[in-house]
């Protein structure tokens, strides 16, 4: 009797996580997250900065600004990468960056973006940047937290109740002494996570080649 009892809520628990895996939009969103992304390159390459012809030092301290936001967002996905590897969808992480908030991988692409946005030595583009994850990405994030809700029920209810969605919280940051992680799947996320550093060094590239007369300057902006 307690084994059949075992065997049907073993099973419950089988079809709720099948219930709770990604659909359609979900797996369709990273590309959809990459077309949009480099369109956005597209068009923030061939943008003259404004502040570089009139207010050089403006336009310097921009793109430092920006080095330090994509310096700071790529260290912290590859933080996250190192928490989920191996354990995604299967056991919910509520320690390191996850004990700050319950999405800190979305934040720290936030940064990462908004940074890239400074890297054009502009102020246009990191609000446009930030503007479009605003539009684009809570509507993301409800729906992932009702999978993970799904998935992990009143334990991530109560994860839900103690750490902020999206603001990172150092009051309630906890650390293990130790973590266990898949070294095939971290280093498979590396490329993912220092995607930001990449798309800094070809803006940079591509400033070069318009000064070289290479490419046309179709935009300008401050």
């Amino acid at each position: 009797m307690g084994d059949g009892s075992d065997r049907a809520a073993a099973s419950g628990e089988e079809m709720g996580r099948s219930r709770a895996r990604k659909g359609p939009w979900e797996r369709a969103r990273t590309r959809l997250s990459k077309a949009v992304g480099v369109l956005l390159l597209v068009v923030a390459g061939m943008t003259q900065s404004n502040w570089e012809l009139h207010h050089e030092a403006v336009a310097t301290f921009l793109f430092a600004l920006g080095l330090v936001c994509v310096a700071v967002a790529s260290s912290g996905r590859i933080w996250c990468s190192f928490y989920l590897s191996g354990r995604k969808d299967s056991v919910l992480t509520t320690e390191g960056p996850y004990s700050l908030c319950r999405n800190p991988l979305y934040f720290c692409s936030a940064l990462g973006a908004i940074g890239i946005g400074f890297c054009t030595e502009t102020l246009v583009y990191p609000l446009l940047f930030a503007l479009v994850f605003a539009l684009y990405y809570p509507g993301i994030i409800r729906r992932e937290e009702g999978r993970l809700l799904q998935l992990f029920g009143e334990a991530y209810a109560q994860y839900q109740r103690t750490t902020p969605r999206f603001f990172p919280a150092l009051k309630g940051f906890s650390e293990p002494a130790q973590w266990s992680a898949n070294p095939v799947l971290f280093r498979r996320h590396i490329i993912n996570d220092t995607l930001f550093i990449f798309l800094a060094a070809l803006l940079e590239a591509i400033e070069g080649l318009r000064s070289a007369g290479w490419i046309p300057h179709l935009f300008h902006a401050w």
